[in-house]
């Protein structure tokens, strides 16, 4: 279940990211100040989300969730808790994973300024 929630949330986090863009051509009579908050709101939005995402990746680590191709690929039985949790980007997915969710990050930072 949990590897399926963290799935919807990456795809609705794609969705969000042309929606925090184009706030003003859907709503165009809408103030400055207004557009700063609401792209804020949206820009912390999509980084809970890819947050979400990255944890469920690390709970199937934990967890010896081997339905997941990540998780078969990049761990084992014998591994401990901690090489468990760094195999998150141990691979390429992973990896271009924990980058999408930095970046989020200082967009969000970045937008707060």
């Amino acid at each position: 279940m949990i590897p399926e929630v963290s799935h919807l949330l990456l795809i609705a986090a794609f969705m969000l990211h042309f929606l925090m863009f184009s706030p003003r051509k859907l709503h165009p009579t809408i103030a400055v100040e207004e557009l700063v908050k609401v792209s804020t709101k949206l820009h912390l939005l999509q980084f809970v989300m890819i947050l979400a995402a990255v944890v469920g990746l690390w709970i199937g680590f934990l967890t010896h969730d081997y339905s997941l191709v990540l998780v078969t690929k990049h761990s084992s039985q014998t591994l401990p808790w901690y090489y468990r949790l760094s195999a998150l980007w141990g691979g390429h997915e992973g990896s271009l994973l924990l980058w999408l969710l930095l970046l989020a990050f200082w967009r969000w930072i970045f937008v707060l300024r």
